[in-house]
């Protein structure tokens, strides 16, 4: 696959692939500017963080799909998932510059979050005493899980059935550079892959071969 200015990291195998930039990186290139113009233009109204992950957005699906602009929209599966006009299914996130996006011949979920201190009383509401404690044993901030059950939960159908707190982690466990979390919800399991990639953490579900 070509590469593609902007972006900062790229996960893929034969069935998805995840491409991860930083606007405030993207926002300086001569490629990025027609995109801003375009989603300024369209929502001019949003905050100017809301316009840039927009413009990210829209740059990154056209360079990878080579679907044109004008050409770029999606519809939902029953369960609600997107999908692309291709059929691909499509996972987005943002958390403040940073941009994630995922796109797979099966459902797939991914969330980005920067890594900050989560108070007892917010992760009291999506984690158990036992994940807590699973967390404590290998040291791993509370982001973690965070992001673990977040891409999860966008890989379900009918999330508005299922709340964070129900998607149990059952086993955690390294491989290489990433964090393996195994996972479970009221219907299904699920492997989620997170990554330390800084100053945030990226999760994704279904292993990606590096």
């Amino acid at each position: 696959m070509k590469d593609i200015e902007g972006i900062k990291h790229t996960f893929r195998n034969d069935q998805s692939s995840i491409w991860v930039c930083d606007i405030s990186e993207l926002m300086y290139t001569e490629v990025y500017q027609k995109y801003y113009k375009i989603a300024k233009k369209e929502f001019g109204g949003f905050h100017k963080k809301r316009i840039h992950e927009k413009a990210a957005v829209w740059y990154i699906l056209e360079s990878v799909t080579d679907i044109a602009l004008e050409s770029l929209t999606y519809t939902h599966t029953q369960g609600g998932k997107p999908v692309l006009d291709n059929g691909k299914f499509i996972s987005i996130s943002h958390s403040k510059d940073i941009v994630a996006i995922a796109i797979a011949d099966h459902s797939i979920g991914v969330d980005v979050e920067h890594i900050v201190s989560i108070s007892s009383g917010t992760a009291n509401k999506f984690m158990s005493e036992k994940e807590n404690d699973i967390l404590q044993e290998y040291n791993l901030n509370t982001v973690y899980l965070w992001t673990a059950k977040e891409a999860f939960f966008k890989h379900l159908e009918n999330q508005d059935k299922v709340y964070l707190k129900d998607i149990v982690v059952k086993k955690i466990s390294p491989s290489d550079d990433f964090w393996v979390f195994q996972m479970q919800s009221t219907h299904r399991s699920q492997t989620v892959m997170s990554k330390n990639m800084g100053s945030y953490i990226l999760s994704f579900t279904k292993i990606i071969d590096k």
